[in-house]
């Protein structure tokens, strides 16, 4: 028995192999999109961004900026006292008022979170303080601010 080698062998045309390089790009480009996309909305898709800010004059005072308006009872907000959870200051719904150590007062009266509503706290000096809030959909912490009053 004779091996017979073959010299000559045809592989995939150049114009084939071309289109299926693109087509595989293509795919791997619309997967990494997706996948990044995710992370763009938000962490868990599309909480708003809640930024909480105090001054150095008035460490007591906090103040809000947001990203989007949404309805106060999509909130809940915990206030920690030297890292130890404050349970009368601590709101499962986020409503106008005080509690505990903890006043909210809505800035337009809408109802919802908004730029220039305000968290006062009740300070004592030396204490530190932080402030926690969550969106209730997801559970997830939107807002942190941490103060040491002096």
């Amino acid at each position: 028995m004779r091996l017979k080698w073959i010299k000559e062998r045809e592989g995939v045309s150049p114009v084939i192999a071309t289109i299926l390089m693109v087509a595989i790009t293509v795919v791997l480009a619309a997967v990494l999109y997706v996948m990044v996309s995710g992370y763009m909305s938000g962490a868990g898709g599309g909480e708003p961004y809640v930024m909480l800010t105090s001054n150095s004059a008035e460490m007591s005072k906090i103040n809000v900026a947001v990203n989007r308006d949404e309805p106060l009872s999509s909130y809940k907000v915990y206030l920690f006292i030297n890292n130890t959870k404050d349970n009368a200051s601590s709101l499962e719904t986020l409503t106008p008022g005080t509690a505990g150590n903890l006043t909210f007062i809505d800035g337009d009266g809408g109802g919802r979170l908004t730029t220039g509503d305000v968290f006062n706290i009740t300070a004592l000096p030396g204490t530190n303080y932080e402030l926690y809030i969550f969106w209730k959909q997801t559970g997830a912490r939107v807002g942190y601010c941490k103060i040491r009053t002096t």
